[in-house]
């Protein structure tokens, strides 16, 4: 009686059919599509298979903001001071195509190297005379040694590995060479030995002719 309905106190009856309304979710939260209630119902959710992944911040290119910090940490110096030499694209003289010419493939390493070390070589090009006309020496003396940025055995180590790889390259291509070879040479001789069948071939009905003729003058003497 009167204990048990206070157990059940704040409980409300509900009739068959009827369904209880689901409340909102907790601020954050998402409520699961049916398909994921039905795979944790199924027990084919565990931890570990399912990863939240973060959503990567869309790379830009704020021109004005690069210009504003550009503006903020700049020197106000005469150029002898600070040297910099700003240059577009440098175009490459030797291409021919005009695609090459206007672009290069960010993730070609080769042309990528090709194009800053074009762009080095023309502000080389466009520096050297204003140093020339400020009369500025750019050839150091015979004598004056500075240290290098690199030691000597760093440097060491990079020219045996340069020549390394320089001899490999050259063994790869004398086996190409070789192997190049090889195939021509067995071309070579299979036509050889097909001409002297033939050749053996020509003889042996020449001969079969020559033989059949003298059986023929035999049968009629």
């Amino acid at each position: 009686g009167g204990g048990g309905g206070a157990g059940r106190r704040g409980l409300l009856p509900v009739a068959a059919g009827w369904t209880l309304p689901v409340p909102p979710p907790a601020a954050g939260l998402t409520v699961p599509s049916p398909q994921l209630q039905e795979a944790f119902s199924r027990g084919a959710l565990k931890p570990g298979l399912n990863v939240v992944l973060e959503e990567r911040p869309k790379r830009r290119n704020d021109v004005n903001g690069l210009k504003q910090c550009l503006s903020e940490f700049r020197q106000q110096l005469e150029w002898v001071e600070r040297l910099d030499i700003t240059l577009g694209q440098v175009v490459d003289p030797t291409s021919q195509s005009a695609s090459n010419k206007e672009a290069v493939d960010p993730e070609n390493d080769f042309q990528r190297e090709m194009s800053f070390y074009r762009q080095a070589q023309a502000a080389v090009l466009e520096a050297l005379p204003r140093l020339h006309k400020l009369q500025i020496p750019t050839r150091r003396p015979d004598d004056y040694f500075a240290e290098m940025a690199k030691s000597d055995q760093q440097m060491q180590k990079i020219r045996q590995k340069l020549k390394s790889k320089q001899e490999a390259m050259e063994r790869s291509e004398k086996a190409k060479q070789l192997r190049a070879m090889r195939k021509y040479g067995k071309k070579v001789r299979r036509n050889y030995i097909a001409k002297i069948h033939g050749i053996c071939l020509v003889f042996n009905l020449a001969g079969f002719k020559e033989d059949s003729k003298r059986w023929d003058t035999l049968k009629n003497k």
